[in-house]
């Protein structure tokens, strides 16, 4: 399927179990919004030059995988949260890469994230796992923010201003 200049293009509302696969979005607001939806699957889908390319707030067990965002606002944001991964992604070219608002034990691994001004900006969450990610040509690598116990391990850092900025956080 293919989106292009709509305000919401795939929006989930207290929808669960789905499958968002294969999909080219871009231009405006929200690529894929999932609200207080769990257990889905979001998969090789394209997002460019959205405001954010995928949105989800109070949803828990979703799985992102092989997606590719680019020149968005933030890329992927994961807000009041819980229990989702995020696994072999590209993200490039955008505001935020990652943001993580609120969040606790989500998994975000094996991601090529590369020239954004926040590689992963993770606020106000605990005992979120990141490893494995190549961070790479950002300002901010991993920003850490009123955080606790989360890991960062095995992670690539490459040509970034601050490859781990923490502030406030106990990790």
């Amino acid at each position: 399927n293919t989106y292009t200049n709509n305000t919401y293009d795939i929006y989930l509302n207290n929808s669960n179990n789905n499958d968002i696969i294969e999909n080219q979005i871009a231009i405006q607001m929200y690529g894929i919004y999932l609200e207080n939806s769990d257990t889905n699957n979001v998969q090789n889908n394209q997002i460019d030059d959205k405001q954010f390319g995928i949105y989800d707030p109070n949803s828990n067990y979703n799985q992102y995988q092989n997606n590719t965002l680019t020149n968005c606002e933030q890329a992927i944001t994961i807000e009041y949260s819980q229990h989702n991964t995020l696994q072999e992604n590209t993200i490039t070219e955008n505001n935020i890469g990652i943001y993580l608002n609120y969040t606790h034990n989500n998994t975000i691994t094996i991601i090529n994230i590369t020239n954004n001004q926040y590689g992963i900006l993770d606020p106000d969450s605990q005992d979120n796992n990141i490893q494995d990610n190549n961070i790479q040509d950002n300002q901010y690598g991993t920003y850490l923010e009123n955080t606790e116990n989360n890991t960062i391990q095995q992670n690539t850092y490459t040509n970034n201003t601050y490859d781990i900025y923490l502030n406030n956080s106990n990790n």
